[in-house]
């Protein structure tokens, strides 16, 4: 169904729930603890199990205390960056169709860990990885039915400052609306 279902909405309506996002961020991005791997894998695939995404959330109208938040995902949690009353979407996102979403979803890229391994063609796998996170989030999305899309319409520079990254070892790569 979650397939089925699945599409791009500007039509934010829902208040996320603290499950929510904890279900969006760990099916998403997090570690797949089934027991018949041996390694600690994600739920998407990644070349050669780099893992250079990096995802941040920025809580508008949730049940999360409005702020910008790291996700980690080895221990599952999420580490306060900034608490902040209001988000200026104007500065950071290029459209305002997105100004009445729930949470944002920012998927960050640190390129040393694949390029190390792989050189140039690490940015390809790192995209491809990107295109997969963000998927998930969709079909995720769908079965919470919750609305989302995809925002390719950001202003770089504003929003890796805002993340404390330099756009260069670590940059902004998708930002996903939700709610």
């Amino acid at each position: 169904d979650a397939l089925i279902q699945r599409k791009s909405s500007r039509i934010f309506t829902k208040r996320l729930s603290l499950s929510q996002i904890g279900t969006l961020l760990y099916y998403s991005s997090g570690i797949n603890k089934n027991k018949h791997f041996n390694e600690p894998y994600r739920f998407y695939p990644s070349a050669g199990a780099r893992y250079p995404l990096e995802l941040y959330i920025i809580s508008l109208r949730s049940n999360l205390p409005s702020g910008l938040y790291h996700y980690y995902v080895k221990n599952h949690s999420l580490e306060v960056l900034l608490r902040m009353e209001k988000f200026d979407f104007n500065k950071y996102l290029l459209q305002k169709a997105f100004n009445k979403c729930s949470v944002l979803i920012i998927i960050t890229a640190v390129f040393q860990r694949n390029l190390m391994k792989y050189g140039d063609r690490g940015y390809r796998y790192i995209l491809i990885e990107a295109g997969h996170v963000g998927q998930n989030i969709y079909l995720l999305s769908s079965a919470l039915n919750l609305n989302c899309c995809a925002v390719g319409g950001f202003v770089d520079d504003s929003l890796n400052n805002l993340l404390h990254i330099d756009g260069l070892h670590e940059s902004v790569l998708y930002v996903f609306a939700v709610g």
